[in-house]
């Protein structure tokens, strides 16, 4: 699920002590007291353990060669503030966007407006996706559920290991607002897709994941963004991680020429 937008990290966390309390109406909701992820903004990242992925599906095959300069060049500035970068693996979790498409049929069993006649314009392609789900069968779904789960084990394997996860935030990096392919790296893909890779991680395994911005591309047109993936309510560390980047660059007071 996609959060909030906010024009820096200190906003982002105080926005989340509003709209992160207990909702009991929402059963996705967690009945736990509401906590200021802003006390400990000023924590700095020494000796904090950064994952960065060694996997392919991270980096070559959907993001374009001057997005990971970009990106790892950002990995690098929390290296020098005193994080432990690490290597790791997450190679089930190339099939995080494929995992969730016979599951995109739940958000209309949960909310049943979304498929009223009314959204149909709004919702076109979301409309489109759910319908090829709902049709489908229920090994697929079922298969779906199976890949989704393996997915959470690595993820959570991975986070015993390092107390944050480093990546690319996932865009449509160049793209016109109608293209429907996209060339990266000599290979055509699907363009509005792409993204979705790493950025449904998040939203399969259940645990916070931020997005700061890091740099610009195309000739300073397009921006790029670092995401960095937590633990279980690990909120606080997240924001701890992305505050200090925040501080020590200018990309978030910067805008494309348009």
């Amino acid at each position: 699920m996609a959060g909030t937008l906010t024009k820096t990290v200190s906003d982002n966390a105080l926005v989340l002590g509003v709209v992160g309390a207990y909702d009991q109406a929402d059963p996705a909701s967690i009945n736990r007291p509401v906590r200021d992820c802003r006390t400990g903004l000023g924590g700095g990242v020494a000796g904090i353990r950064i994952g960065v992925p060694t996997d392919d599906w991270v980096w070559r095959h959907r993001l374009t060669e001057e997005e990971e300069a970009i990106v790892r060049r950002a990995i690098l500035v929390l290296e020098d503030l005193g994080a432990d970068i690490h290597e790791i693996g997450l190679p089930r979790s190339a099939e995080a966007r494929t995992s969730t498409v016979p599951t995109v049929s739940e958000p209309p069993a949960m909310n049943p407006g979304l498929t009223a006649a009314a959204n149909e314009g709004a919702w076109r392609a979301l409309l489109e996706s759910t319908g090829a789900a709902i049709s489908g069968t229920f090994e697929d779904y079922l298969e779906a559920i199976r890949r989704r789960a393996f997915i959470k084990q690595e993820v959570v394997a991975a986070l015993r290991e390092v107390d944050v996860i480093a990546m690319a935030t996932g865009s449509s990096f160049g793209d016109r607002w109608d293209a429907r392919t996209a060339t990266i790296r000599g290979k055509v893909l699907q363009a509005r897709s792409r993204g979705t890779y790493r950025n449904t991680l998040a939203a399969i395994c259940g645990h916070p994941a931020i997005s700061v911005p890091c740099g610009f591309g195309l000739g300073g047109t397009f921006p790029v963004g670092l995401m960095l993936h937590g633990g279980p309510n690990d909120e606080a560390l997240l924001y701890r991680v992305a505050y200090a980047y925040e501080q020590v660059t200018e990309w978030h007071k910067m805008v494309p020429p348009l």
